[in-house]
């Protein structure tokens, strides 16, 4: 069984209507992802790390956002979406290195076997739907060194690439990814289940996870009315109605 609507991605986001926001949104969680990258270790010639990987700074290559709560003083608006956001950063061959070792580095290119080389990360985030709430992947990009003869670009996400990895390394990015869909396996799996063994209709299971989704949206509404009241010295309401005068409103229309 394939994935299917409602469930949306932001690969080609302009495409989707009413999607042009969700961008404006996640610019904030976008550049710090991105900035976080800059504390990686770089891979120098011959195929060894610069530096050691900082395991206290990266014990994973899983991150939360900062949570904007934890500061005395007002940050940006937008700061407020990153609230309980968790990013993957999918780089194997740092987070690994005692794997990967000289030519195993670069993944090869999915199309001709030539060696690839980084072009850096992917400019957007991958969205990924989630029991609960979706979480996001920011992945490498690399080109073909053939670049006469191929030159292809292609992403460390895509299938060819991860079947490069073993098992031990490609399992722990637990996610199906199509041309424009990321589902996060364990739901993946439910859905399955609950459709083609449990006999539950497609729309049920849409509403069932809306609810929760829209449970957990509450919830960091009002742990947000309660930081913001304190903040200002003032009451808002979790109205809709109040909700949509204030000026973080975005914040509201949750990712």
């Amino acid at each position: 069984m394939e994935p299917n609507a409602p469930f949306v991605v932001d690969e080609d986001v302009e495409d989707i209507p009413g999607m042009e926001m969700d961008i404006i949104k996640l610019s904030a969680l976008n550049k710090w992802a991105h900035e976080a990258t800059n504390t990686l270790p770089q891979v120098v010639k011959g195929g060894t790390l610069k530096q050691e990987l900082n395991r206290t700074l990266w014990p994973t290559f899983i991150r939360f956002a900062p949570n904007p709560t934890l500061q005395a003083t007002d940050p940006p608006t937008d700061h407020y979406l990153m609230v309980d956001q968790k990013v993957v950063f999918w780089y194997p061959e740092i987070f690994f290195s005692w794997y990967f070792a000289g030519d195993k580095m670069q993944p090869r290119c999915p199309k001709c076997g030539f060696r690839s080389e980084s072009v850096g990360w992917n400019d957007r985030l991958r969205r990924v739907f989630a029991l609960g709430k979706p979480y996001f992947v920011l992945s490498k990009r690399w080109k073909c060194k053939d670049k006469k003869n191929c030159g292809e670009f292609f992403s460390s996400i895509s299938e060819q690439v991860m079947a490069q990895y073993p098992a031990f390394i490609s399992s722990q990015l637990d996610i199906v990814f199509t041309e424009k869909l990321a589902v996060d396996g364990q739901l993946y799996r439910l859905i399955q289940s609950m459709v083609v063994i449990g006999g539950v209709s497609f729309s049920s299971l849409c509403d069932i996870f809306r609810e929760q989704f829209n449970t957990d949206c509450l919830r960091i509404i009002h742990q947000f009315c309660s930081y913001w009241h304190i903040k200002q010295s003032k009451t808002i309401c979790v109205d809709s109605q109040e909700v949509r005068k204030s000026r973080v409103s975005l914040f509201f229309i949750l990712t």
